[in-house]
């Protein structure tokens, strides 16, 4: 059977479609460089690994912060955004053993994987540190007042803190993020957590 669509039930398709594609992670990224390994990114990644020897073992310290070096290399040659060259430095580490061998015919059609930093938004928690002065007084048991002051100049003393009125600035409060806490609210809740509330950079 053949269904007949009107023009604008057609347009409505193809713009729920395209609307469909805006939450492809890979979408845009891919409208640029492929979805695959083109003989351009081939001699690009030969090309470096030649040239300037960047290899996995050198951007392991750098894969946290997302291969900067070899990113700001794939800029400044192809004039791509960050994030395509992110996922071509990320391809790069991933067919490292075809590249270091000039295999130009073995990388060309390899899917490029798709590489971004992905983020949650999440409760943190602080802990402060808020201070303030007070009368008090410091004691130890002694001979005399001279033993006592050589005592005080040792260090060989108490600290009495009762009864303290403690004078402090209420807004003086210097806060300190407290990642123990922070990850242990997100193991006990990560049942909660919709993985269609993750989002990434692009």
């Amino acid at each position: 059977m053949k269904i007949r669509l009107t023009e604008s039930q057609y347009k409505r398709l193809l713009s729920e479609d395209s609307d469909d594609r805006l939450w492809d992670l890979s979408y845009y990224i891919q409208k640029e460089v492929g979805e695959k390994i083109t003989k351009f990114i081939a001699k690009l990644f030969i090309n470096i690994n030649e040239v300037d020897k960047i290899t996995p073992q050198m951007m392991e310290s750098e894969r946290p912060y997302g291969y900067r070096t070899l990113v700001d290399k794939i800029k400044s040659i192809t004039g791509y955004r960050s994030e395509p060259s992110l996922l071509l430095a990320h391809n790069y580490i991933k067919y490292y053993d075809l590249i270091k061998n000039g295999d130009v015919d073995g990388l060309i059609g390899q899917p490029l994987e798709f590489y971004a930093k992905f983020e949650l938004d999440m409760p943190l928690h602080f802990s402060g540190n808020l201070s303030g002065t007070g009368s008090g007084r410091i004691e130890e048991f002694a001979t005399s007042p001279e033993e006592f002051y050589d005592m005080i100049e040792q260090g060989e003393y108490e600290i009495n803190d009762i009864d303290v009125d403690v004078a402090h600035d209420p807004y003086d409060i210097y806060w300190e993020l407290n990642s123990e806490v922070t990850r242990d609210e997100i193991d006990n809740n990560f049942e909660k957590i919709g993985i269609d509330e993750i989002s990434w950079e692009g």
